[in-house]
């Protein structure tokens, strides 16, 4: 079944009046990861897909490779679109972890839901990194990346800094992070991923650069992205 063909099926809706931050916390119960979505920008779920014209492409297995990493030299690694003044060179992508796994749902549980204008849908997955693959989001489509790309590098953030999808309209997406950065030089680790996982000016357009980005994510328990 080709995604031209595909009609995605209805999302299934919490009920009235529930809050992400409480469902979240019930998620080892009942197995449904909730996500404010606009129901949208949906293909056939874990699809492998064509990415521009150099034919099919599955989804990457490491961080590192859907990153592109171990393509690039030192050089390109550092001053790749953006000079990131980190004073790192050999890049280090997936090495800064921040406490464990433990106790992220109850913290999500006492996060505040700014609620939006947004559906609030349940999905029925193993593991809350794999919501966007499973809803078939293609919201990064332009940027060749869709929710089956997406979730090796939400299973890792996941895993080291707490950080899990609140909701997803149109080309953006946010995520609640229970271990954000605690330092200057904690939070320019974390930009560096942020870089690489949503390119170009969509996430640092407005920001002042890459100084006052990186001291935003210091305590930060919102992350924002957006692809053009």
């Amino acid at each position: 079944m080709n995604s031209e063909s595909y009609e995605p099926p209805p999302l299934t809706l919490a009920e009235p009046g529930s809050r992400w931050s409480t469902l979240a916390a019930l998620f080892p119960t009942t197995g449904r990861w909730p996500i404010h979505f606009d129901g949208a920008h949906r293909i056939q779920p874990w699809q492998a897909h064509h990415l521009w014209r150099q034919g099919e492409r599955t989804p990457c297995e490491s961080l590192r490779e859907q990153f592109g990493l171990d393509k690039k030299d030192e050089w390109a690694t550092q001053e790749d679109d953006y000079c990131f003044a980190c004073g790192t060179v050999t890049d280090r992508s997936g090495e800064l972890a921040i406490g464990d796994e433990s106790n992220d749902l109850a913290l999500l549980e006492s996060f505040e839901d700014r609620a939006r204008s947004l559906p609030l849908a349940l999905v029925g997955v193993a593991d809350p990194a794999d919501c966007l693959a499973e809803l078939g989001w293609s919201g990064a489509i332009n940027a060749g990346m869709v929710g089956a790309d997406a979730r090796v590098v939400l299973k890792s953030w996941q895993a080291r800094f707490g950080a899990y999808v609140h909701s997803a309209w149109g080309g953006s997406l946010e995520m609640r992070v229970t271990r954000p950065p605690r330092s200057v030089a904690e939070a320019r680790l974390v930009a560096r991923e942020h870089f690489h996982f949503c390119r170009y000016d969509s996430q640092f357009h407005g920001t002042g650069g890459i100084g006052p980005y990186v001291e935003g994510l210091v305590g930060n328990t919102q992350w924002r992205f957006w692809w053009d």
